[in-house]
């Protein structure tokens, strides 16, 4: 094993992305609808495409309720068809960008809220992973354990095994503990795609109720 570790050369430590706070940033969703495609998600701004209206969507989701049932209706015994646990547009942990704005969905009224104006400028694209299972990785001597989810990659660099297997790896940013660990991109075990932030204009909620 020791020797193993010693032919782990880094080539390129200049991919190491500069850590950057983006806590007063939230994490989006952008939303399209186009004769071709119908509604769909995006993570990132498609240049060029126009997005959806929210009453598109409202429309979309009073259309599924006809005929399916969402995990949040267990309760209702009358409901038939189908249990969907989620739905287009339905999510607890990103803010959906529509024409009108940026909106939350509101798991108790089961209705999207208007959470503030959306700017482009306003934006930043981060490079992220999804990790489909939880994993073991060790850190030094330590050993971590890294739960399914989606993760903030932080710094990455390719080393080389052996002077010819190369291996790219990713520095992410534990979701609980804050701490950075470093593991081999897994393709098929791993996805690695971009996601936009944003920096949203809130309402005011005491000028709303006024």
């Amino acid at each position: 094993m020791d020797n193993i570790k010693s032919n782990i050369e880094v080539e390129n430590t200049s991919n190491h992305q500069e850590i950057i706070d983006y806590s007063g940033y939230e994490h989006v969703l952008y939303m399209y609808d186009t004769p071709e495609t119908g509604l769909f998600e995006s993570t990132t701004i498609i240049p060029g495409l126009e997005f959806a209206s929210i009453e598109t969507l409202k429309k979309e989701l009073d259309e599924q309720y006809g005929f399916v049932k969402f995990e949040e209706d267990e309760h209702d015994e009358f409901l038939e068809g189908p249990r969907l646990k989620d739905s287009i547009g339905k999510s607890n942990h990103d803010l959906l960008i529509c024409k009108e704005g940026a909106f939350g969905w509101d798991i108790w009224k089961h209705e999207y809220d208007y959470c503030g104006e959306f700017d482009v400028q306003k934006t930043v694209r981060v490079k992220r992973v999804e990790i489909f299972e939880d994993r073991v990785a060790f850190k030094g001597e330590i050993l971590a354990v890294i739960e399914k989810g989606h993760y903030d990659i932080v710094g990455e660099e390719v080393k080389t095994i052996n002077s010819n297997i190369k291996i790219e790896m990713l520095t992410i940013r534990q979701q609980y503990t804050g701490k950075h660990i470093t593991i081999p991109n897994s393709p098929g075990v791993f996805k690695v795609y971009e996601k936009d932030l944003a920096l949203i204009d809130y309402i005011d909620e005491m000028k709303e109720q006024g």
